[in-house]
């Protein structure tokens, strides 16, 4: 890692900031001067951003040090290569504000989300606040996963963890992204939650266990984010092997989780029931050796929480449409 890029730009000693924001960046070139300049220009004024340039190898680099050139509050850290989750890992390490805010380097914060969000947060002495986003960018016909309005779903009242977790699966509003949440920092440390650097799709452990630990929790019904929807994210491309390790390694954590706290068996069957079948109905279309080590593993584990619909298309689909291909059946 080549340490804080700062051009001696750090805030002054002493000095907290109420929110630290965390951007990765990584080969986001076209967007991120605009992600940053929504940053810079909140209403709320004492913030420190932390941008991890996660070894880029386009011109992210240099726009990002040509955006925050100037600002005491930012600060670009380099490294290579090592994927989101870490970057988030290495910000988070570095972060002295009393909040976080896991902000992606192609989207756009409207001018005072910050300042609504360490309002409420002060207010309400919550563990962490979600609030609803908006989508922009790519054209196209998006799924239920991208609707990112459900704040007007809860009482104005602080919720657990659990009780929000409860409310939101039982709507079908569960989201796991953690740009749709201001969370406390002494919280996260004192729970001990990081992100998973060996997966993909991070924020589903990472959003699932703040849920299950979280004592207080309130929704701010106001659209606060505008979420980019553009070729080539992860949420857009096409599921892989990598995926399903990936979910697969997240449904394990998630299962020993439960062994180790009891009283949250049930929501985790649920997460684990809201994330697998999903994954199942996707694993259908990946090799067969894939398959193959898929069953197994869905049989012994999970069987109670995929539905046989889903087990079905996992055995016969890919063999059904090669007999099509071939003119039987």
């Amino acid at each position: 890692m080549d340490q804080l890029t700062l051009n001696s730009r750090d805030i002054a000693p002493g000095e907290q900031p109420d929110v630290s924001v965390i951007m990765p960046v990584y080969n986001t070139e076209e967007y991120v001067a605009e992600a940053l300049r929504s940053v810079i220009g909140q209403t709320h004024r004492n913030i420190e951003i932390i941008v991890i340039d996660d070894g880029s190898t386009d011109g992210s680099r240099q726009v990002v040090r040509d955006t925050i050139r100037g600002d005491r509050r930012a600060r670009c850290i380099t490294q290579q290569n090592q994927g989101q989750a870490e970057a988030r890992n290495v910000g988070m390490r570095q972060a002295r504000g009393r909040y976080v805010y896991f902000m992606d380097s192609d989207d756009v914060l409207v001018p005072d989300a910050l300042e609504c969000c360490v309002r409420q947060c002060d207010a309400g002495e919550l563990d962490f606040l979600l609030f609803d986003a908006s989508n922009f960018g790519q054209a196209g016909t998006l799924g239920d996963w991208a609707d990112y309005t459900r704040a007007r779903y809860f009482a104005e009242r602080p919720y657990t963890g659990i009780e929000a977790l409860e409310l939101l699966l039982g709507l079908g509003k569960y989201r796991v992204p953690t740009w749709l949440n201001l969370i406390r920092m002494d919280f996260l440390r004192r729970c001990g939650l990081s992100f998973l650097s060996s997966i993909r799709h991070e924020d589903e452990l990472f959003t699932d266990l703040m849920y299950l630990h979280a004592a207080r929790v309130e929704a701010l019904d106001r659209v606060l984010l505008m979420r980019r929807i553009r070729p080539g994210s992860v949420m857009t491309t096409r599921f892989s092997a990598a995926d399903l390790r990936s979910y697969l390694t997240i449904a394990d954590q998630l299962r020993l989780f439960a062994m180790r706290h009891a009283h949250c068996r049930v929501q985790v069957r649920a997460l684990l029931r809201r994330m697998l079948n999903p994954v199942v109905r996707h694993a259908a279309d990946l090799p067969g050796r894939d398959r193959r080590r898929l069953l197994p593993v869905i049989m012994l584990h999970y069987a109670a929480l995929v539905s046989p619909r889903n087990i079905a298309v996992l055995i016969f689909k890919a063999p059904l449409s090669k007999l099509r291909r071939h003119g039987i059946g």
